[in-house]
């Protein structure tokens, strides 16, 4: 009788890391015309590391440092009654703030969508707009802050 106390408890903690994501994006000596190389790489959470999707980009370049796969199409990021909190707004803001000299700071933006409350905080270290590294936290919960 004690396994399903435990078994439930250990299910609930699966739910809720299962519903949290973390997006960094890394830009190192880009150019103001693009990057050289970029790498993404998603991972789901697990029972006891977050889920997350890192996009390293890197050396100057045409390209633009952006995800190929959006990591709004991850299932973590889906609420319970059907919500997808967005996140490009946060790494818009990041980078304005970057390229108006503040090179490192957070901001937080929670969001209620169709019922589901959502945390959402983005922080930034830079050198400049082209050498930064910007994370950005969201997770369901259980009512606004």
């Amino acid at each position: 009788m004690k396994k399903v106390p435990i078994f439930i408890f250990i299910l609930l903690l699966s739910t809720i890391s299962l519903l949290s994501r973390t997006i960094t994006i890394i830009k190192s000596n880009c150019s103001s015309s693009g990057c050289y190389q970029m790498v993404e790489i998603h991972k789901d959470g697990g029972l006891l590391t977050d889920a997350s999707s890192v996009l390293t980009c890197q050396g100057k370049g045409i390209n633009k440092c952006e995800f190929m796969f959006d990591p709004k199409s991850n299932k973590d990021m889906i609420g319970p009654n059907g919500s997808n909190p967005d996140w490009r707004d946060l790494l818009k803001y990041a980078e304005e703030q970057i390229s108006m000299g503040a090179l490192n700071g957070s901001y937080k933006k929670n969001v209620a969508l169709k019922n589901d409350f959502w945390y959402r905080k983005v922080s930034w270290v830079a050198l400049g707009k082209n050498d930064c590294k910007i994370t950005i936290d969201i997770q369901l919960v259980k009512s606004p802050d």
